[in-house]
């Protein structure tokens, strides 16, 4: 048996370098939390709605409007909820409370955004209010979802401007 290192052709880093390697990633860790403290104050500050989901249909991060927006418990507003599992919290697309209705919106909402469509509908709540959602395939097959309660002047002027108003 032989107590010999495997020689490499590379020279290790001397002190200095290590000791610059170091305050550079601590530099990085500093500039990453400064970074993730605005993105946090960005997304709590935003008046409507966010919601991302990535290519396996899970929620990687939403805001606290876009729960606010549909009274959804805290638990399937936290990273990792399925879509279905959030979408089950919402209200019928088609005015049905067939879960084989909602099954086939889900399947056909996906399958428009891996196609790299841009799908926009109107989502009609119980309580009369209306919200207005965009959403938009992302290049790994996520989406973002933006999330716009309407009120009857928003929707006037929208239709005034003739933006395009579908409803689902």
């Amino acid at each position: 048996m032989s107590n010999d290192l495997p020689q490499s052709k590379e020279a290790l880093p001397g002190p200095a370098e290590v000791g610059s390697s170091a305050d550079e990633l601590a530099h990085a860790q500093k500039q990453l939390k400064k970074l993730n403290l605005l993105f946090d104050v960005a997304l709590s500050n935003m008046a409507r709605g966010l919601s991302v989901f990535d290519a396996d249909q899970r929620l990687i991060v939403c805001n606290r409007r876009y729960g606010e927006i549909y009274a959804l418990p805290e638990s399937v507003t936290r990273p990792g909820t399925p879509f279905a599992s959030i979408a089950g919290f919402l209200e019928p697309h088609d005015g049905s409370s067939e879960a084989e209705g909602e099954s086939a919106w889900i399947e056909s909402h996906v399958s428009k955004l891996a196609h790299g469509e841009t799908v926009s509908y109107n989502q009609h709540l119980k309580d009369g209010r209306n919200v207005h959602v965009t959403s938009q395939p992302l290049t790994d097959g996520g989406w973002v979802d933006i999330h716009e309660l309407w009120t009857r002047d928003a929707k006037r002027s929208r239709a005034s401007n003739g933006s395009a108003i579908t409803t689902r």
